[in-house]
């Protein structure tokens, strides 16, 4: 058989001596080709949403666009994308001014794929709910229905108890419901901060949080919101209670990813917790759209209890392929202080099983300072028809900077054959040629990695 050469590229779209941070992606599924990237960028004493777009499945890029301000002197942080079914792009971020105290989530849309922006539009005041309910917002989309998420603002001096705001738009973003909060008296956000993290499909959406009040429980709670009717009424589950040191604040980024698998009906929650031995990347299979859950189980595959910290993690899904990434310190050593590498496992068979985890980048970040405060609290992915886009903050460079950098893992199978070979006790993928089938990993003088597969 005549070798087969995929490309895994190694990206920085940002290099700049500013603060790029909180980067995600999306893949237009009206056209797999279309990437886009938003991500903060600190410059000249202000914070911007900067885009680029590729229309090459990401082996090219545009120049960089920084999207504009709703009032002169604001700031902006916390970007969120999605695409439409039909191809619309969706981008959502903060826009706001501490010293005023107004601040807004605003959205903005694109039909070409990134190239030309709509003016942004407030979706979400300060004005709105307790302790202005504009940060970290998320959106995704269900068809042409859009979900959005966001908690209350940090930077406008938030206090507990905490809250989860939710509204979703029936027609593409055009109308917006009411601002509800996320949880009941048994399950309120209560004491423990964090962002509530959500998948939808169609009219189900799902959504994951901690929550923490001792006046109802004495451990925090792992916990599901779920709604069935496109965001009118929710129901809770919990999917697990925690040890208390969930509760206390640390420099970890304990995100709650949930990602569900229509094509198998699986549904996975992930978080970061220390239940064998030190923080790992857990997470919970449900396969009956979330009343039951089996789990803990550790994504990361380093030794058990060896010392080394993995947080941020971030998952996306496609057809039947599930991939989760995170930040991992395995090669350099116990505690946070220490260099990070980006690490990643991939299911072809909807999340029923998972290939070894496997090192994204060809670079150590070291550490720096920078990590410690706000700008780097997340990352992101999404799934092509042929390959999956991850990004992250990187600090490989000692300057005391975070540039963006994006990795393309490339799938071996096209689209169809991935759906009709994804079934139960399937072949899991392995990027980092460890399969028989699979040869070594050649990395380029630019740093891009080709992989032979025979």
């Amino acid at each position: 058989m005549i070798p087969l050469l995929l490309q895994w590229m190694e990206i920085n779209l940002s290099s700049s001596p500013a603060f790029d941070g909180e980067p995600v992606v999306a893949v237009n599924p009206a056209n797999p080709n279309n990437v886009v990237v938003a991500w903060l960028r600190a410059a000249l004493g202000r914070s911007y949403i900067a885009t680029r777009y590729s229309m090459d499945g990401g082996y090219t890029w545009s120049d960089i666009h920084l999207m504009p301000h709703i009032y002169d002197g604001f700031n902006s942080a916390d970007p969120t994308i999605t695409f439409l079914q039909d191809g619309t792009l969706i981008l959502a971020y903060i826009d706001y001014d501490i010293q005023s105290g107004e601040g807004y989530i605003l959205l903005s849309t694109s039909t070409d794929g990134g190239s030309t922006w709509s003016f942004p539009t407030p979706v979400v005041s300060c004005g709105e709910g307790e302790d202005c309910p504009i940060d970290r917002p998320w959106v995704v989309s269900g068809g042409n229905r859009l979900y959005l998420t966001s908690i209350e603002a940090a930077i406008m001096g938030a206090t507990a108890p905490y809250h989860v705001f939710f509204r979703y738009s029936p027609d593409g973003g055009n109308t917006w419901s009411s601002l509800v909060s996320i949880g009941d008296s048994i399950y309120p956000p209560g004491w423990l901060r964090s962002m509530g993290q959500i998948d939808a499909s169609g009219d189900t959406v799902f959504l994951a949080y901690y929550s923490y009040d001792p006046s109802t429980h004495p451990l925090p709670g792992h916990i599901l919101a779920r709604s069935m009717d496109g965001g009118q009424n929710f129901d809770y589950r919990e999917i697990d209670r925690l040890s208390p040191s969930v509760a206390v604040d640390t420099l970890l980024k304990r995100g709650t990813p949930i990602v569900y698998v229509s094509a198998t009906g699986i549904l996975m929650a992930t978080r970061v917790g220390s239940d064998f031995g030190d923080a790992d990347i857990l997470y919970y299979r449900s396969t009956d759209m979330g009343e039951t859950w089996t789990g803990p189980i550790r994504l990361n595959d380093d030794p058990e209890g060896n010392g080394a910290y993995q947080d941020m993690p971030w998952g996306c899904s496609r057809d039947s392929i599930v991939a989760f990434f995170w930040r991992d310190r395995r090669n350099h050593g116990s505690g946070f202080e220490v260099p990070f590498d980006i690490y990643g496992t991939i299911s072809l068979d909807g999340g029923m099983t998972f290939g070894p985890s496997f090192q994204v980048n060809t670079q150590p970040s070291l550490y720096d300072t920078l990590l410690t405060i706000k700008g780097n609290d997340f990352m992101g992915c999404d799934v092509g028809e042929d390959g999956i886009f991850v990004v992250w903050g990187d600090t490989r460079d000692t300057s005391m900077h975070i540039d963006i950098y994006l990795a393309r893992i490339p799938l071996p199978l096209s689209k169809k054959e991935r759906i009709r070979n994804n079934r139960p006790g399937g072949q899991t993928f392995d990027p980092a040629g460890r399969k028989r089938l699979r040869g070594p990993i050649l990395i380029d003088s630019d740093g891009s990695k080709t992989i032979r597969i025979r």
